[in-house]
Parts: structure tokens; sequence; C-alpha cells
């Protein structure tokens, strides 16, 4: 070897040597990660996972480990937040830090929306809009009337969510799920499976999009949810009712400006998006910088969620303000959302009953409370 070989190698060993060192007194100075799962090499804690159900997986780790939690999975770092405590602390007093969001394009498609979501759809656009839930509400009780045919539920609920947001973001009437603009804004189940990486061409098109999603597909969502309860607790169903009844009168029907006196049918609503939410543990945060939190380390990037929190309600009886996230990320369009389902939720309970469908010898069907987890498109 070379003179000038032997200096280059022994440069490099000595480059090498001391960035070890920087690494090691910059590991031993910070706080350490939270607890959580070792996991295996390369893949992490993914063998311990439900990947139908991580949220359940999550709130064990919670119990076992605390508030914050730390996994590996693939080689990506995730921190889990196992209670509102945390999760309010992180997002509302720490929300410089902790209102990024992980690179994806599928959350520039769908989360994105919400950052230039329109004035129409905000806390003070409620009044102006309450003839339009009214309205599409009214459609909603007619249509299922007139069906009779519960295997075409689903449709009229689409019917009624689809409606309401496209004619607030395009201001075109739709009265049939094969319109045009419901077929359109249907599609972009393609275009999130085959083109995720693609951008909007305009931000107006992506806001549209996000708003269809944010809106249309998790009020339907909410409102299958919403009846499945009823069928498996009809006395919360007679109980609504009854207050509809006390308060408003037999005959007449509710509205937006009877939420106030409503306040069971309130917690009726609210029990519904807490009890499945559609989303279980939010759109993930990220952190944009270097963080310590109650002694521990949360670096740069590193994705957080927050999954329910148990201490809030142990029975799972009482309903909470958490649906809608949390901080500078909190839906910006929750007003508009609760408002329509809420609208037919009161529509429904104070026009028809569910019951449950009865086999040829008059015995009820039995129904399961099942879910499934995935992109709600």
């Amino acid at each position: 070897m070379t003179g000038t070989g032997t200096i280059l190698s022994l440069t490099t060993l000595c480059m090498l040597f001391a960035a070890g060192i920087w690494v090691r007194i910059r590991t031993q100075k910070r706080n350490p990660y939270p607890p959580g799962p070792k996991g295996l090499p390369l893949i992490g804690s993914v063998l311990e996972m439900n990947l139908n159900e991580p949220q359940l997986t999550y709130a064990e780790w919670g119990k076992k480990y605390g508030d914050i939690v730390h996994t590996r999975v693939l080689g990506q770092d995730f921190i889990i937040v196992n209670s509102e405590t945390s999760a309010r602390l992180l997002a509302d007093w720490r929300s410089a830090i902790y209102s990024g969001r992980p690179q994806s394009s599928l959350f520039k498609l769908v989360a994105g929306a919400s950052e230039t979501l329109p004035l129409t759809l905000r806390a003070d656009a409620a009044d102006k809009y309450q003839a339009l839930y009214t309205s599409k509400a009214h459609n909603l009780v007619k249509n299922l009337r007139r069906d009779g045919d519960s295997s075409r539920l689903d449709k009229h609920l689409q019917l009624y969510a689809a409606s309401l947001v496209l004619e607030v973001t395009y201001g075109e009437k739709v009265d049939d799920l094969n319109d045009r603009l419901v077929v359109m804004a249907r599609g972009l189940n393609d275009v999130l499976v085959k083109e995720v990486t693609t951008e909007r061409k305009t931000q107006q098109n992506r806001l549209r999009a996000g708003v269809y999603l944010a809106g249309a597909e998790t009020t339907t969502s909410t409102l299958q949810t919403f009846i499945l309860a009823m069928l498996l607790h009809p006395d919360v169903q007679v109980k609504a009712q009854l207050e509809m009844d006390t308060v408003l009168g037999k005959d007449v029907l509710p509205t937006l400006k009877d939420k106030p006196r409503l306040p069971y049918l309130q917690a009726v609503v609210y029990e519904t998006m807490r009890w499945s939410p559609v989303i279980p543990l939010g759109l993930p945060h990220a952190a944009t910088m270097d963080d310590d939190y109650n002694g521990y380390f949360i670096p740069k990037g590193r994705s957080w969620s927050s999954t329910s929190d148990g201490q809030l309600s142990p029975e799972a009886k009482q309903a909470n303000s958490v649906f809608f996230g949390f901080g500078r990320r909190v839906f910006p369009g929750r007003f508009f959302s609760d408002n329509a389902v809420w609208s037919a939720v009161a529509m429904m309970l104070s026009t028809l009953r569910f019951e449950k469908a009865q086999d040829t010898y008059g015995n009820d069907i039995a129904v399961e409370p099942v879910f499934t987890q995935g992109v709600a498109v």
C-alpha cells in the first residue's frame, strides 16, 4: 500500500471512530425511547400486531407499557399515545412540533384537503345550511319508506351523504347514485389505490375530493353503525323517540334548531361515533423536530397515533369528543359532519322504527356486530 493510500485509510478510520463516539455520546445524553415491545430484527413488532384491528393491539400495549408506547415495524418507528390527556398535551400544547404528517402521497390526497377546507363547512355556516340538512334528511326517510327493501339500505344512506356533501362543495343537486358527480367522486378509489403517488392538478380538485372522502363516506359508515346500534339496543331507540315526542310533540319533525333541547339524542349520536369510529386511530401525525416528553425521547419524523382512552369510559358507555382529533389537526369539517349525522339520525328516529328481521317462524334473526377496517372509499 502506498503512503498516500495508508494516510487515506487512517483518515477514514479516524473519521468513523469519531462519528461512532459522537453518536454514542449523543445517545447517552438523550432520554430513552418510550417503553414498548422489543420485536424482532428487521421486521420489528409486526408479528405481534392484529393487522385487521391494530387499535386493539395498541390498547393492549397501553395497558402493559403505559400511556406512551414506542414500537418499530418494518424499519419505521411509531409512537402510540394511549390517553386523551397525553394526546391533548402533545397536539394542543405542543402543536408546533406534533402537527406534521408522515411523508405519504395518500395523506396528501386525503388529509391535505382539510388544510384549505371551505368556510361553508365551518361552525359559523351551520345556520346557512339548516334547511339543506332538513331537506336531505326528509328525502332519506322518504326513500327508505318507499323502497322497503332492507338490502338497499346502504344505497339510500350513501345517496343522503353524497347528495349533501356534493351540493355544498359543487353546488349541484344530486338525486341518484348513478349521477355523474357521484360516480366520479366514488372513482377516487382508483386514484387512491392505483395512482396514490400522483398529485392533484389543482388545490381545488384536491379539496373537493378530500371533502367527499371525509364527508360522504364517513357519514355513511357512521349512519350504518347507528342503525346497527338501534337493532342491538332497542331500549335506546325507544328513549330517544320518547324524548323527541315529549320535547317537540308527536307530529313535529326535528330540525337542527332543536338540537340543544334533545341532549339524549345528541348522546346517542356521539356514542355511535365513539363505539366504532370510522378511523379508530385517526390520521397519524409526525414530529417535526426532536422532543422530550415525560422523560422519553421522541425523534423528528416519527409517526404517532392516538387510540381510544379506556380511562374515559371503562364500561364503553360514555361518548367523548376525541372522534374529531386534536390540536391543529382537529378535523375542521367536524361541525358539518356532526350536523349531517344528527339530522339523519333525528329524522329516522322520528319517523321510523328499526327492528330485527324475522325468519319464517317469526323468530328474530340474530345480529352480530362485526366491523371491518380499511380505507373508506
